[in-house]
């Protein structure tokens, strides 16, 4: 083959590699774009963490195994429902009693605070409108049903690009 035509066919190569890697970029902007414009238009509502606390009366090791899968089955349903509702944003994870606590000073010691009597059981993060959408909600969960604590704290949103 003849330099030029060498020459030729690997424009047209060329061409015809960049049209697909056109093609394809067009295709992922299309996507991203799609994503972008399909998450934008809901509305931005405030995040709160809820941290379940154990009341003084509230004892797992207490439980029977009934009790303890009725227990479990009420957070599932819960959990379940406010992923549905879409006002679920993590569900969390309990916590359990063993702890560090690492003071100013940097010693470690153990904790997280022995003399509470109302440990951190576990957190979620959900959003609603407001503090009062907030609080309904961590009525509807089954910490207060059996006997602890909801503690609804707003997250500060640090570093989130704020609404214009």
């Amino acid at each position: 083959m003849s330099p030029a035509l060498l020459s030729l066919r690997h424009v047209f190569i060329d061409v015809n590699c960049l049209r697909h890697l056109f093609a394809d970029i067009w295709f992922l902007l299309k996507m991203v774009t799609a994503e972008s414009v399909q998450h934008d238009w809901r509305v931005k509502m405030p995040k709160f963490m809820f941290v379940y606390r154990e009341g003084n009366n509230q004892s797992h090791g207490e439980m029977s195994p009934e009790e303890m899968q009725k227990s479990l089955q009420g957070w599932m349903d819960w959990i379940q429902g406010g992923a549905k509702a879409g006002w679920l944003i993590d569900g969390g994870d309990a916590l359990t009693p063993e702890g560090r606590v690492v003071h100013p000073d940097l010693t470690v010691t153990d904790g997280p605070f022995a003399e509470s009597k109302e440990l951190v059981g576990g957190y979620s993060l959900v959003e609603a409108a407001d503090f009062d959408a907030a609080c309904e909600i961590a009525k509807s969960c089954p910490m207060p049903a059996a006997g602890g604590y909801v503690e609804v704290r707003l997250l500060a949103n640090v570093g989130e690009p704020s609404e214009a």
